[in-house]
């Protein structure tokens, strides 16, 4: 009656969400459309290239300049060095990142259910809020893609076992 939540969806936006964006990052890919994880825990190309330039841009400008060199002329084992080079930071960015979306959501799939999202008898979700349910199936859907990302890049995954997807 009020949407659908596609449960075959294979992705969700990252929710990354800089203070500032500029054109370099858009060039990199900064995009809601590309900026993903999947269910499976990958992360997109896009994602690794944010967090790699914004590592970059308050640690080492001569490595950023060689980043956005390399993107512009497809130059992908200068790309792929800077991404091994730095793998470190932008991992731990990453899961900071993760782990910080993964205690929001939580809070909010919690009120959800205390004001009865899964009653289907609660007059608060029928009357003042009937999308609440879809809401809430998606919030489930967000945590779940978030949390197989953490699984992957946590110190168990990641780099080690060949998870890095650049």
């Amino acid at each position: 009656r009020y949407g659908f939540l596609d449960e075959e969806c294979p992705a969700t936006y990252c929710k990354l969400l800089p203070p500032a964006i500029n054109q370099d990052m858009i060039d990199l890919g900064y995009s809601h459309d590309r900026m993903l994880f999947y269910r499976n825990g990958e992360v997109a190309d896009e994602v690794w290239d944010i967090f790699l330039y914004q590592h970059l841009s308050a640690t080492d400008l001569d490595d950023q300049q060689s980043l956005m060199r390399a993107h512009r002329t497809g130059d992908y084992d200068t790309k792929l060095a800077l991404h091994n080079k730095h793998y470190g930071a932008t991992s731990a960015a990453l899961l900071e990142h993760v782990d910080g979306f993964i205690e929001e959501i939580d809070r909010v799939i919690r009120k959800a259910e205390t004001i009865g999202v899964s009653d289907p008898n609660s007059i608060y979700v029928k009357y003042e809020h009937p999308r609440l349910p879809l809401i809430h199936r998606h919030n489930l859907f967000v945590k779940e893609t978030f949390q197989s990302v953490r699984d992957k890049y946590s110190s168990s995954g990641g780099e080690e076992d060949g998870g890095v997807n650049w």
